[in-house]
């Protein structure tokens, strides 16, 4: 009989616990957003709604939501202009790469994507263009001149023309320019000759709207800025090249002349 009131007396404490304590219900759902509504016992229950991964916070009794938002995309989403000032494109890119546009008109250049398509077409396009860097600050373009070593040797060297947003130009040659004779100056005053039509349409509305700031050039006014110094450089080269041509000519007609007379 006592066993049976102890028996008794033992259930009846279970009974009363799990009242108390009633089971713990867990249940998660996670959709696209990865939304999490967690329920925890019969009067609690917690929602956390987020992006990657939900928060919750324990509540004893009622119910409470919260928002987690998140700032970044696992897909790197990227909206607005993405600078890519300055553009520099040189010979060896050009021969690693083989999908280059051919051509593109400087009259299509609206935008720096524009631009670089522009730029990389233009050194595709003419062999003897080594490299060329643009940016809203000055422009550059390095194409081989003829020049004489130590003032008779004929020799090739690269020489850089830039020109900055005010119109200046200036031409580097190799380090070793004191050992040449070069046509640096009056390349220089062909180039600055062009540059000052170009830089007139091109940069004297923005200087002018803009008198305290230093002037800044747009990518069109830079792919004008490329196709003007390209063809001054060409043209030395071939005027060079040609003159040469002509001197070498003339002298092996002479000096088949002259053994003929012997």
């Amino acid at each position: 009989m006592k066993t049976k009131l102890i028996a008794s007396g033992v259930l009846a404490s279970v009974m009363s616990l799990s009242v108390a304590l009633p089971a713990t219900a867990l249940s998660v759902s996670v959709g696209t957003d990865a939304n999490a509504d967690v329920s925890v016992g019969s009067n609690t229950s917690v929602g956390a709604s987020g992006s990657g991964s939900g928060s919750a916070s324990d509540q004893t009794s009622g119910s409470t939501g919260s928002d987690t938002s998140s700032s970044g995309s696992a897909n790197g989403a990227v909206s607005g202009d993405v600078s890519v000032d300055p553009i520099m494109v040189t010979r060896a890119d050009i021969d690693a790469n083989a999908n280059i546009p051919v051509s593109v008109s400087v009259l299509e250049v609206r935008s720096n994507a524009d631009l670089s398509n522009y730029v990389a077409a233009q050194v595709k396009s003419d062999t003897n263009v080594q490299a060329i860097e643009s940016s809203s600050d000055n422009v550059s373009v390095t194409y081989p001149q003829h020049a004489r070593l130590f003032g008779f040797i004929p020799v090739t060297v690269h020489a850089t023309a830039m020109v900055d947003a005010s119109g200046k130009v200036s031409v580097k040659f190799p380090w070793y320019r004191f050992l040449l004779s070069t046509n640096g100056d009056e390349l220089q005053t062909k180039l600055q000759s062009r540059i000052d039509a170009d830089v007139q349409t091109t940069t004297a509305a923005t200087a002018g709207a803009n008198a305290d700031a230093s002037a800044k050039l747009s990518a069109a006014a830079q792919a004008k800025l490329v196709a003007g110094m390209r063809a001054i450089l060409q043209d030395e080269l071939n005027a060079a090249s040609n003159t040469s041509a002509s001197a070498s000519a003339n002298a092996h007609v002479n000096a088949n002349a002259n053994v003929g007379n012997y």
